[in-house]
């Protein structure tokens, strides 16, 4: 049964959709923290453009990522 196993790649390695799945739910969770924490150390307006900002790197930290590891 192991011989079968490994000559295919999607019992090694994560499917895009799946990544793609956990990236976006990683990068929800740091803007939710970043929305409640950052507005304790910075002025309310530039708390939240921060986080936006901060959000959007996550998020294409995490496209960078997995296009990299799926092509």
């Amino acid at each position: 049964m192991n011989r079968h196993l490994r000559h295919h790649r999607e019992y090694t390695q994560m499917k895009p959709v799946v990544l793609d799945s956990v990236t976006a739910i990683a990068s929800l969770i740091v803007l939710i923290a970043a929305v409640i924490v950052l507005p304790a150390l910075l002025p309310a307006p530039y708390a939240y453009i921060a986080a936006i900002i901060l959000f959007i790197a996550c998020m294409s930290a995490g496209g960078h990522y997995i296009g990299q590891k799926t092509l």
